[in-house]
């Protein structure tokens, strides 16, 4: 919302036209915010089904999915960056949210392997 206030874009415009002014700040902003809407339901799905197998699981997947939030926001806020200065859109600690998302899938990919009675 910051950034479409501070570059007056109005909805449903999703990106800019590269040859409009402030496009590539505004743009870097939009998509660094897309890639958090992009995965967040996958993450979301392998946290519930993970959850459901006990409540240990449960509550790493509540720490991975804050790990997940904050690594979001520190990824949108370095790819936004990144574009003003040249750097790679990690060196925030946009990686942090690749903990919540494996949280999500090995205690996902354990509760069903546990359900077929493989473990």
């Amino acid at each position: 919302m910051n950034a479409r206030k501070t570059f007056n874009v109005e909805y449903p415009t999703l990106y800019l036209d590269r040859k409009e002014k402030n496009a590539k700040a505004f743009n870097s902003v939009q998509r660094g915010h897309q890639n958090m809407v992009e995965g967040s339901y996958i993450c979301m799905a392998m946290a519930l089904v993970g959850s459901l197998h006990s409540e240990d699981f449960a509550l790493y997947n509540a720490v991975g999915g804050v790990c997940y939030n904050i690594g979001c926001y520190l990824y949108a806020k370095g790819y936004a960056s990144a574009q003003e200065n040249g750097e790679g859109r990690y060196k925030q600690g946009g990686a942090v949210k690749y903990v919540g998302v494996l949280t999500g899938l090995v205690t996902s990919v354990y509760g069903c392997l546990s359900l077929t009675g493989t473990i």
